[in-house]
């Protein structure tokens, strides 16, 4: 079976390592982006099957404005993402993103709760 990759989007080196301890016995080739611009560089030349995407990327502003540019790269826009954020609900719902995303984790993240939602859209 081949692995699937998942593009993690995350500015914080200990949450990186986090999910990657989550999923290293999951059949996912992990490739970590610590900002936008490095998650947007790799996606204009290369293909995943799934994104987790952290809200707060420091430097980066929010990640719902890196969610809409992801959408409308010719190769994602039917990509899963996850989102991936210390807040809350409503505040994620504030976002206006919900209906361009598959899913919402607030942190700290389940790894039950992780690995089972990837199953689902892998």
């Amino acid at each position: 079976m081949d692995s699937k990759k998942v593009l993690i989007i995350e500015d914080d080196p200990s949450n990186q390592t986090l999910f990657k301890l989550f999923l290293k016995n999951e059949p996912y080739e992990l490739i970590p982006a610590y900002s936008a611009e490095e998650a947007l560089r790799f996606l204009e030349s290369e293909q995943v099957d799934v994104i987790l995407l952290d809200l707060n990327l420091e430097g980066d502003g929010d990640g719902a404005t890196l969610v809409q540019k992801i959408k409308q790269l010719p190769d994602c826009s039917s990509v899963p993402v996850f989102v991936v954020s210390g807040l809350d609900e409503q505040q994620f719902a504030g976002f206006g993103i919900d209906d361009k995303v598959n899913g919402y984790f607030r942190k700290p993240v389940r790894k039950k709760t992780l690995v089972s939602a990837l199953a689902e859209v892998t």
